[in-house]
């Protein structure tokens, strides 16, 4: 008989080797939905003149400020593109996490990866850039930007989130 130790114990092992398993399909998530995000705000901003240096510059401008981000040349470029990854990261895990406690989510991945990812944008644009990061909070940004990256969570960051906790699920 399995006492409540050993139970819990053993849950707990096979928790932890799940996460493990799990680490591969995050990080590449969360390269492939940073890569994405980025390669918009490039296009984006190329046709009012700006250098792509300056996109991954702006990113790292969340931890360092802003002066120091342009300054720093590409080594700031490059920080920002981890720091890219770092928070796509974030919001993978979560979408994993949550997807595990609450099975919809995998099984209907357009519906609720669509949700997700304008929750994302919401959090991470509308409340913890401007008011938890090293830059300043400025007026909100041009409406067409804000709906174009509002998009861009939707489609490239919170259904590609979905669609890796799915396949991760099925490749058990």
């Amino acid at each position: 008989m399995a006492t409540i130790e050993k139970v819990f114990s053993d849950h707990a092992i096979a928790r932890d080797a799940s996460s493990q398993r799990m680490l591969p399909w995050i990080a590449s998530c969360a390269v492939i939905t940073g890569s994405l995000d980025l390669v918009f705000a490039i296009v984006w901003w190329a046709f009012q003149g700006v250098a792509p240096i300056r996109i991954f510059q702006s990113v790292a401008a969340w931890v360092v400020g802003r002066d120091i981000a342009i300054n720093g040349g590409l080594t700031t470029a490059v920080f920002g593109f981890l720091v890219q990854c770092g928070v796509m990261a974030l919001i993978a895990a979560l979408y994993f996490r949550l997807s595990r406690i609450d099975a919809r989510l995998r099984q209907q991945p357009l519906r609720w990866g669509a949700l997700y990812g304008a929750i994302a944008y919401a959090i991470q644009h509308l409340i913890v850039v401007p008011y938890f990061s090293a830059v300043a909070p400025s007026p909100l940004p041009r409406l067409d930007w804000m709906l174009a990256c509002l998009i861009v969570y939707v489609t490239l960051v919170g259904i590609p989130c979905a669609l890796f906790a799915r396949a991760f699920v099925r490749d058990r």
